[in-house]
C-alpha cells in the first residue's frame, strides 16, 4: 500500500486554493481602490475648506477653475436664502476628473 496523494487529488486541491486566492485578491484590490477614492475625496475636501476660508477672509468669489499639478479643479458656488435675516446658506461644489464633493456653510 502506497501512501501519498494522487495527481488528481493535487489538481483538485490546487483548483480549490486558486479559487480562494482569487477571492482574496479581489477583496484586496477593492480595498486599494476605495483607499485611493477616499484620498481623492479628502483632497477635494481640504481644497474646498481652503476656498471657503479665502472667501470669508478676503471676500473673493469662489466660482473658479484651477489647474494644479496637471489636475483641473472646478468650484461652483450657490447661495440660498435661509429665511433668517442676513444669513445665507452656501453650497460649494468641488470636482475634478475623478471625484466630486459638496460643502455647505453659512455666511452673513
Amino acid at each position: 500500500m502506497k501512501k501519498g496523494f494522487t495527481l488528481l487529488e493535487l489538481l483538485i486541491a490546487m483548483v480549490v486554493l486558486s479559487i480562494g486566492m482569487m477571492g482574496i485578491f479581489t477583496l484586496v484590490r477593492q480595498s486599494l481602490d476605495m483607499n485611493d477614492y477616499a484620498k481623492r475625496k479628502l483632497n477635494l475636501l481640504s481644497r474646498g475648506y481652503e476656498r471657503v476660508i479665502l472667501t470669508l477672509s478676503e471676500k473673493k468669489t469662489l466660482e473658479d477653475i484651477i489647474t494644479d499639478n496637471g489636475t483641473t479643479y472646478t468650484y461652483k458656488l450657490e447661495k440660498h436664502d435661509t429665511g433668517l435675516q442676513g444669513i445665507k446658506e452656501c453650497e460649494l461644489k468641488i470636482s475634478d476628473s475623478t471625484a466630486d464633493m459638496t460643502l455647505f456653510y453659512y455666511e452673513r
